[in-house]
């Protein structure tokens, strides 16, 4: 699973790098043929994204202390529940998990619009892909998320005290789906602007995404208040 995994996030990374091209190739040229293989290469992205999160989800849950983030961040006397919570526990966990929102959000756009806009779409995706590009990057050369122990140990070190609480298992989650869907925003409004397309034109297309994202990032910190009080009270500043 963990070597499933691992290719699955290197094929994501070619691939994405390969739908920036070919989507700026399709805008030089207006090559409908290229337009097509980058939204296939959206979808490819999310597909290979999601599959080595399925191969990281069941390494946390079945804690395989081979794997250098699972033996960081769990322990075999830790619940189901925080074991997947553990995931986004650290830096290169976070960002592997952010990246996978993005990939699945950046497909559902070229899905939504995938008869429509034709003139920006091309340009929105050459965004997204360098986004998610960026995220692959830094998560398979800066950091490997499936980097294995030399020695796998009997045991993990755990998951910190603090992040053992409800707001661990949606604060997080919201806000990177917030995150994620003002990515989509921003790159379909860079998209109109370099198209040269007129507010009144976009702005509707994009509104619901907007307000998404918005809401999700809002209740995101709510809850990301309510937790940072139940567990530290800071002061009585969240009240």
């Amino acid at each position: 699973m963990i070597d499933l995994g691992h290719i699955a996030l290197i094929l994501a990374f070619v691939a994405a790098v390969c739908c920036a091209i070919a989507s700026v190739v399709s805008t030089r040229k207006g090559s409908g043929r290229f337009a097509a293989a980058a939204r296939i290469g959206v979808l490819a992205v999310a597909v290979l994204y999601t599959v080595a999160v399925a191969a990281m989800v069941y390494a946390f849950v079945t804690k395989d202390f081979s794997l250098k983030i699972v033996s960081e961040n769990t322990s075999t006397d830790l619940s189901a529940a925080y074991s997947f919570t553990a995931m986004y526990a650290d830096k290169s966990g976070s960002m592997f998990f952010w990246g996978w929102l993005v990939s699945l959000l950046a497909a559902v756009l070229v899905l939504q619009r995938r008869n429509s806009d034709r003139p920006v779409m091309p340009y929105a995706i050459v965004i997204l892909a360098v986004v998610e590009a960026f995220f692959l990057a830094l998560v398979t050369l800066v950091a490997n998320v499936f980097q294995r122990n030399p020695v796998p140990p009997s045991e993990g070190f755990g998951l910190n005290p603090l992040l053992q609480n409800f707001g661990m298992l949606l604060h997080p989650p919201l806000l990177y789906i917030g995150f994620a869907a003002f990515a989509v925003v921003f790159a379909y409004a860079m998209a109109s602007l370099i198209a040269r397309r007129p507010a009144k034109e976009w702005i509707g297309g994009i509104r619901r995404w907007t307000l998404f994202a918005w809401c999700t990032l809002g209740l995101g910190n709510l809850l990301g208040m309510w937790w940072s009080y139940n567990e530290l009270g800071w002061g009585g500043i969240w009240a």
